[in-house]
């Protein structure tokens, strides 16, 4: 009986331990490498804001509000609650912005 205790334990553990592993892998970008992308995308814009429909450059605009506050006001205010799920307004003001 331990013993099959025992295999279940290991087999599950390995199991979490390779999805981990695979959508790490399939993420593909880690944060930093992330963060460059968009700032890349931005200084390309002649905004320098990026893709302001694109939800993954919206969020990344709210990560560094005090960075890109133009740029947010700019944001359609729909687009942004998709992309950060908190109404633009509300966002700038609770960043004190």
């Amino acid at each position: 009986m331990d013993n099959k205790i025992l295999v279940y334990a290991v087999v599950i553990v390995a199991v979490t331990v390779m999805a981990w592993a695979v959508t790490t892998t399939i993420g593909g970008k880690t944060s930093a490498e992330k963060d460059q992308y968009y700032q890349n995308l931005a200084q390309q814009s002649d905004s320098g804001c990026g893709d302001l429909n694109d939800t993954g450059n919206i969020q990344h605009l709210s990560h560094h509000p005090e960075k890109y506050t133009e740029c947010i006001k700019k944001v359609d205010p729909q687009k942004f609650k998709e992309a950060v799920g908190e109404d633009k307004d509300s966002f700038l003001k609770s960043k004190g912005l």
